[in-house]
């Protein structure tokens, strides 16, 4: 798929790989990849409007747009399990060394995917049935102090 959408494929699966070793910033990503941050932009949204990865920006900036504090992220979960178990580890696996795999994978897929994944379920669902799914109801303290939330499943 990448092949088929992308005119320079070992750029973009440069990036993918240095997001999939926790390199999130662009700086980061720049520095691992040798280039500047202003040159990896133009990848970073062809990345973005493929769908493949998000970036992320604390809720209190002012303009996220431009905000230095962006982080990106797989929001393919698909590519983002390929390119930290299946592509980072070819050679191993083109080896026949299948159980090495495995055991990385059982080691760390809870911790690198469950929690990302479940934070990504109660996410779209917020978003998907605001009504019905949560149901806020505004409370007064009996001292008349600020209202509480009183979240009822």
């Amino acid at each position: 798929m990448l092949k088929d959408e992308l005119a320079e494929p070992a750029t973009f699966y440069s990036i993918l790989q240095a997001v999939a070793a926790g390199h999130t910033r662009i700086g980061d990503l720049g520095s691992r990849l040798g280039v500047s941050p202003s040159h990896l932009s133009r990848y970073m949204k062809k990345l973005w409007e493929l769908d493949i990865i998000a970036r992320e920006v604390p809720v209190t900036e002012k303009n996220p747009l431009k905000s230095k504090l962006g982080r990106y992220r797989f929001h393919d979960r698909y590519l983002r399990f390929w390119f930290e178990y299946v592509f980072r580890n070819s050679s191993l696996l083109e080896n026949g060394h299948v159980n090495t795999v495995l055991q990385e994978i059982r080691k760390s897929f809870a911790e690198r995917f469950m929690a990302h994944a479940f934070e990504d379920y109660v996410l779209e669902r917020i978003q998907r049935s605001r009504i019905g799914f949560w149901d806020l109801y505004p409370q007064r303290s009996a001292d008349g102090g600020p209202i509480n939330k009183k979240l009822i499943w």
